[in-house]
């Protein structure tokens, strides 16, 4: 886990491997994410962040990250059919 971190975009995710202490897994447009996650970090107007200084702590936070990625896709679906 040292080091990684995880980049989202159109998708929810980036690793970016800058940290030996730490996961940073990046939700570069997390503001939109509907919900309450009390574990995604960030009060901008795009990003949002979670981090890991374990594969224990990220096991734990398995259903709150599964929700956030629901929701996400929930979101792009619906940004789709939008545009249809």
């Amino acid at each position: 886990m040292a080091g990684t971190h995880v980049h989202l975009s159109r998708q929810p995710r980036e690793l970016l491997p800058k940290s030996k202490d730490h996961a940073t897994l990046m939700f570069h447009q997390g503001a939109l994410i509907p919900g309450r996650y009390p574990h995604l970090l960030g009060s901008g107007r795009e990003a949002r962040s979670m981090q890991f200084v374990s594969i224990h702590e990220a096991e734990e936070r398995r259903d709150e990250l599964t929700e956030i990625v629901k929701a996400w896709i929930a979101l792009r679906d619906e940004q789709a059919g939008q545009q249809l």
